[in-house]
């Protein structure tokens, strides 16, 4: 098959108009439909399963000394001899479990399966685990930080939501449905800690060009899929966050100049370099400073309450640095996309999926897996090899959702595709991780194929 280039024109806020794209056969589904097949209820999760968590869960707390007392302290006195008795009770069913302790079961299925893809071992802070706890048992909303905007025109043609931040919004609903379904609450919903709205507010209230791009559209494309997922759905709630002027300036010029020993903006020109073209007009060091002078907090006043949460569904809710503010972590579950010691890791919702563009392999009744990747340096790699055949997906609008790698000349139809995306997504978590070396996905994916 030979490939095609197209090109499409938009602005991106870190430099760059003009992208190319290489185009295969062309696939185009249902993101609706997929959506709302990713969405049904969750299946019930096994008590062993949830057990063998609590008795994990025991142990650690025991490694780190945390006993009665500070469990008390934390309004969880009863957690330690609760979970104690289910962890003992070999006849106990998810049932009665459910209806006696939702909390025990939230904290069975969060730490047991779905977004804690680190080890036992990495929780090594005290404080933060036990916040953790509280706040997990307590139904608070989950959390975790988005960049809801591309990186240029290597990431996508258009800042619409590709299959990879769908999914991590999916998978985010399937956790807090599993334990609805279970036990008639939850979760209270989801907050997402808008970065990019964070720095637009800073650059439209400073008049500092750090960051001049309104991903309002972005936010608004993805609550109506949601919108028109059927069932219920629970409330997201996006927060542009302060990021404060004296410390970003402090920052930016000490990143400036020591750019070389800075391992964090190193990193971030790597990001950049793959994701963009040359011309940037965010270097590295801004958008680094802007990273770290980010406050993550919440209004001290503002509850999240399933009901309050309903009442601001699809709302943006901008701090500044004069409300009052408290530490995000107090009120929410925090989950970090990377692995950091102490704190709740959910690798599985992919590392920097704003970063990359996402790609399926599905072949010989194998679960078909997904890869976040920078997109130029991915289709360089299948550039001109005989042995893969690429296919673009894309929604019934002709937004681009992923690529499809299969065998030369292969070509799933839309019932199909849609299967595979399902099948992706299909359990408690799904491995939808981004990865740095092109070269290697595509090499692991070939090997599949050939088996």
């Amino acid at each position: 098959m030979r490939a095609l280039k197209t090109s499409g024109k938009c602005d991106y806020p870190l430099g760059g108009s003009e992208g190319q794209r290489t185009v295969e056969p062309q696939v185009m589904i249902d993101l609706r439909r997929v959506a709302t097949g990713a969405c049904l209820p969750a299946r019930a999760t096994e008590i062993r399963t949830i057990r063998t968590t609590l008795a994990n869960l025991t142990k650690t707390l025991e490694r780190l000394g945390i006993g009665h007392d500070a469990l008390e302290r934390a309004g969880l006195g009863g957690l330690e001899a609760e979970t104690n008795a289910v962890v003992a009770d070999n006849g106990m069913t998810t049932e009665r479990l459910a209806t006696n302790s939702p909390g025990l079961v939230a904290l069975g299925i969060i730490l047991g399966g779905h977004f804690r893809q680190s080890t036992w071992n990495t929780f090594t802070d005290a404080a933060k685990l036990i916040q953790t706890i509280k706040n997990i048992y307590n139904m608070a909303p989950i959390e975790f930080s988005w960049a809801t905007v591309k990186l240029g025109p290597d990431a996508s043609l258009s800042n619409k939501p590709d299959l990879g931040e769908v999914g991590e919004l999916l998978l985010v609903t399937r956790a807090i449905d599993a334990i609805r379904n279970l036990t008639g609450t939850g979760p209270s919903g989801i907050i997402v800690s808008d970065e990019s709205a964070a720095f637009f507010e800073f650059s439209s209230r400073t008049g500092i060009p750090a960051f001049p791009f309104d991903n309002t559209p972005f936010r608004n494309e993805m609550m109506a899929l949601m919108n028109s997922t059927n069932g219920r759905r629970s409330p997201i709630v996006f927060v542009s966050h302060h990021v404060d002027k004296g410390r970003f300036l402090s920052l930016e010029h000490t990143y400036r100049n020591d750019g070389e020993r800075n391992e964090r903006v190193g990193r971030t020109s790597r990001i950049i370099a793959e994701a963009i073209s040359a011309g940037s007009v965010l270097l590295p060091h801004t958008l680094t400073a802007l990273l770290d002078a980010r406050i993550r907090d919440l209004p001290r006043d503002m509850a999240v309450d399933a009901e309050t949460m309903r009442q601001m569904d699809g709302k943006t809710i901008r701090i500044s640095g004069s409300e009052d503010p408290v530490p995000l972590a107090h009120k929410v579950v925090h989950i970090t996309k990377i692995n950091r010691p102490g704190e709740l890791s959910g690798s599985s919702l992919g590392t920097e999926t704003a970063h990359g563009v996402p790609v399926i392999v599905s072949r010989n009744g194998n679960k078909p897996v997904i890869r976040i990747v920078p997109e130029s340096e991915f289709l360089a790699e299948v550039e001109g090899r005989k042995d893969i055949g690429l296919a673009r997906v894309t929604g019934l609008d002709g937004t681009f959702l992923c690529y499809h790698m299969g065998m030369p000349g292969e070509s799933l139809t839309a019932p199909e595709m849609e299967e595979a995306i399902l099948r992706v997504f299909d359990g408690a978590a799904v491995d939808l991780k981004s990865v740095r070396s092109p070269r290697q996905v595509v090499m692991d994916f070939s090997n599949q194929l050939r088996r």
